[in-house]
């Protein structure tokens, strides 16, 4: 990426917490924004569970 893009696109995320932001929180989200926009990693909502717990069948005993 070029530098002018790289800053562009860390505007969107730092603009109003540029003070209390560590350089590298600031890294992992832009690596992790470009990633998304390049469809090379998708976010799950929270309760998103790709292996749910088998329930037990339920018995109909008589």
């Amino acid at each position: 990426l070029s530098v002018e893009c790289v800053v562009f696109m860390s505007h969107h995320i730092c603009a109003d917490l540029r003070s209390s932001v560590k350089a590298e929180t600031v890294r992992q989200a832009l690596l992790t924004k470009t990633l998304i926009c390049a469809r090379l990693m998708s976010i799950q909502p929270p309760n998103y569970n790709p292996c749910p717990t088998k329930r037990p069948r339920a018995t109909g005993g008589t």
